[in-house]
Formats: structure tokens, sequence, C-alpha cells
């Protein structure tokens, strides 16, 4: 689809910058903030209300752009790292690393523990029926059990995530997304390989686990990011060593093949520090801080079924504060660690503001877009 963006430039001080990147996109980048909050510390993304405005949860707490500016929210601190997803009604979600689940819906803001002890990574996706669902470890005496938590009109229900002969699969790192037909699709590593599965109406609600064959790629214990592309074809993102990889499960060939898409900031977060999400047509996006030209550099690998193509923006901190999501368009938004600020940014392309609200909303004054 094809549109045209005008800019009509007034004489007066834009506190947004734009600047071309290698694969041809114009970026936009604007400070996140809102008077009396802290959000610093690990973050993530999602957009509400349509994918038209982006949300954040920080661990200093949770926060929506409005046509008034950044509003924080009432949900309290969020801690650890933190994982979003946006619901088809608009809802976001947020679970940070002790099961703690923030979500703004038309009501406001709310919060709740999906209960439990909570070990290790967590993840939420929401399925069709915008039903939130967190993905996460539990402790056990044998080890961290995998455990999927749902959110009903009950409150939370937990079970846990069993092989074919009923034994609890155990891993310490997972993510969780929902396919068309409203089935869970999970990647975990089970400390020999990476795995993936499915439960859902074509399996007979139960769970359908792949084997963790040779050609498995060992992720051990760090991030996993999941996200579902066109054809429901899972994409999985990872670390190996210094290096941004990513899986996907062939299931005609009933096999897992993976590759690298470019190296990771050897700082010390920098293993961790990337995003996967997949956009209006299907497509796989990646936001992440590379090691590029000898400096940490934000950048955004997408792939819409013929190869990675890849973007740098600017030079950004190698924290687990980066995310990733799509607004209604399609287009990527991403948050990061500003070097030169050392703030909490947005960057997008080509702007995530509806009209007419976006000469107010980052406080331009100076920049009138409008798109056809």
């Amino acid at each position: 689809m094809k549109r045209s963006v005008k800019c009509l430039m007034f004489v007066l001080v834009v506190s947004i910058l734009c600047s071309p990147a290698i694969a041809g996109r114009v970026w936009y980048y604007s400070e996140i903030s809102s008077e009396g909050a802290d959000l610093g510390g690990s973050s993530a993304l999602a957009m509400s209300n349509g994918n038209i405005w982006p949300t954040v949860a920080t661990n200093g707490g949770v926060a929506m752009m409005t046509p008034a500016g950044w509003v924080k929210g009432s949900v309290g601190y969020m801690d650890g790292s933190i994982n979003a997803a946006t619901a088809a009604d608009g809802t976001v979600g947020f679970v940070d690393t002790h099961g703690k689940v923030a979500m703004l819906t038309k009501s406001g803001w709310s919060s709740s523990y999906v209960g439990g002890d909570v070990a290790g990574s967590t993840s939420i996706a929401f399925d069709g029926n915008s039903r939130a669902a967190v993905l996460h470890s539990g402790y056990d005496y044998e080890g961290p059990d995998l455990i999927l938590s749902v959110q009903t009109s009950f409150g939370w229900q937990s079970s846990t995530v069993v092989d074919s002969q009923g034994t609890p699969v155990m891993s310490a790192g997972a993510s969780i997304a929902f396919d068309s037909y409203n089935q869970s699709v999970i990647a975990f590593d089970s400390g020999t390989g990476l795995r993936f599965g499915t439960k859902g109406p074509l399996n007979g609600h139960q769970w359908s686990l792949t084997d963790s064959g040779s050609e498995s790629p060992y992720t051990g214990n760090s991030k996993l990011d999941l996200a579902l592309s066109a054809n429901d074809i899972p994409f999985v993102a990872y670390a190996d060593g210094s290096m941004l990889s990513y899986a996907t499960y062939d299931r005609q060939t009933d096999s897992i093949i993976s590759s690298n898409v470019d190296t990771l900031s050897t700082d010390q977060f920098g293993e961790d520090c990337f995003a996967i999400g997949s956009d209006s047509e299907g497509g796989i996006g990646i936001a992440y801080v590379a090691s590029y030209e000898g400096a940490n550099v934000l950048s955004y690998a997408h792939n819409a079924g013929d190869g990675w193509e890849i973007d740098r923006l600017r030079d950004a901190i190698a924290t687990e504060s980066i995310g990733l999501a799509y607004d209604e368009e399609g287009n990527p938004v991403i948050s990061y660690i500003d070097v030169a600020s050392g703030s909490l940014m947005l960057a997008y392309d080509p702007i995530v503001t509806p009209e007419p609200a976006s000469i107010a909303l980052f406080g331009l004054g100076a920049l009138a877009v409008a798109r056809r």
C-alpha cells in the first residue's frame, strides 16, 4: 500500500529528529516521559486502542501516550524483566519476572498476580477472545516446571505443560503466542535444545510437543521471544553467543531450522537486548542492539519471506529496555535507551500518532503530518 507523507515545518524548535537508515526507512525519535514518573529500568512496549497509542511498562511504573502527552498509570512498580502483548480488542498487557500482570483496558489500568511461585522468564499473549495467558516457570524440587496461567472470570487458572506421557516439562526460558486457530503456541528450551508446542482445538486441547532432536539449537537459559508469521509459522529469536539468531519449525518435515541474523552488542546485557514481533502482513521483525562498526547501534531486522533486511538507527544502550510493536498501519515502533541522554525513547516509522493529535503529542508545535 502506497502512502504519501507531507510535512509542514514552522520556525520552531522541534523535539523529534528524523534520521535515514540503511534499509531506506525514515525513523523519528521521541523521549518517553511523564511528569512525576520514574520510567527507568527494564521496560516493554505495546500498542493500545487499535494499535494507535504506544504504551510502556517499566520498573518505575506504566504510562500511555495520549493527546496530552504521556500519562502514568496507577499499578505500581514492575520488577525485573517485562514482557508485553496486545489484544485484538485494544487491550494491552504486561507481565514481570514475578508474575505481576498489568493490563490497560477501556476501563483503565488494573493489576493482578498469576499466583504460585514464579521463577525464570515470563511471557504474555492474548487469545482470539482477548483473554490473557502467561507462560512462566514455577519452582519444583526437581527443577522449574513450565506453567501456563490463563485469566478467567474467576481469576488466574494455572496448569503444567506436559508431554505425551503426562510428564511435566521443565524450562527456564519460554515464550507464547496464539495462532489463527486460537491455539497456544509455545517455544521453550528443554535443557537439551529448543522445542515448540501447541495446545488447542486441532489436537484435542492436549499438548503436542516437538522432540529435541540433533538439529535443535541449544539456547541455554538465554531469553526466548516468539512471534508467528503468515500461515502461523513460528519464529523464535534468541542469542547464540554473540549472535542474534532465529529458529522456525517446519511442520511438513517436522524439523527445526535455525540461522543467524546479526551480531549482538557484547555489553553486559547485550544477549537479552532484543524483541520480536509480526506485522499486519505476517512479516517478522526483530528490534535489537547490534555491535556495528565499533558501536552499540539500535537496529531493526525485517523478514517478509525473502530474507532479512536490516535498518541501522542510532546509538543505544544495551539493556533489557527494548520493545517492539506495530501501529495501525503495520509500521514498527521501538522503545530503547538512548546513549546520549540515557532516556527511554521511541523510534518509529514514519509516524505512530493518529490525526489530528500528531502535533500535540510529542510537544511538537512544529511538525504537522498528514497522510493518506
